[in-house]
């Protein structure tokens, strides 16, 4: 039994239970280092409060509950982080959910304008084309031949390419 916590009598303490107060944390925690960690920070602090102890089964009370009080603490803390973790990535991902939209949108938007310059045979052409009509449906389709067809397809994707090469520009600072 310690009866004093002068030097010598610390030093033998912490000889005798540094490796059941690590067990013993390591219990809540499931990280030895982490449980190391824990013991001699309470170590330190208990070096600063010896003298309100006056035996050893007061001292080790006093770990035992310290010990059960930072794991907690610090399980807490590690819930807090992971919550924080878990929010702050839904964030970023509605982030890059709403930016995605202003581009997509932006982008819809500005090609309908320049489709709706088209003449209106182009116009046609091209959004039977894009419903995913072969050539000789969309003749058939507007009574004219493939020929007329691929001719006002060229055309319109010649202007469109013309009027929609910033679109590239516009997407690299919104993305960015």
């Amino acid at each position: 039994m310690i009866e004093k916590f002068d030097l010598r009598g610390y030093e033998a303490f912490f000889r005798k239970y540094f490796s059941l107060f690590v067990s013993f944390a390591n219990k809540y925690l499931g990280d030895y280092e982490q449980s190391r960690d824990v013991v001699q920070e309470l170590f330190v602090l208990f070096w600063g409060k010896r003298a309100d102890f006056h035996d050893e089964i007061s001292a080790k009370v006093f770990f035992y509950k310290s010990i059960r009080n930072s794991a907690l603490n610090l399980l807490e803390h590690s819930k807090v982080k992971d919550r924080y973790n878990k929010f702050k990535q839904l964030h970023e991902d509605e982030h890059e959910f709403f930016l995605s939209s202003i581009v997509r949108e932006e982008i819809i938007n500005t090609v309908n304008r320049e489709l709706d310059k088209l003449s209106s045979m182009e116009r046609r052409v091209l959004l039977l084309s894009m419903e995913g009509k072969k050539n000789d449906e969309i003749a058939d389709n507007l009574n004219i031949s493939v020929n007329t067809v691929k001719t006002h397809k060229a055309r319109a994707y010649k202007e469109l390419r013309k009027t929609l090469s910033h679109l590239n520009t516009l997407v690299s600072l919104l993305l960015s």
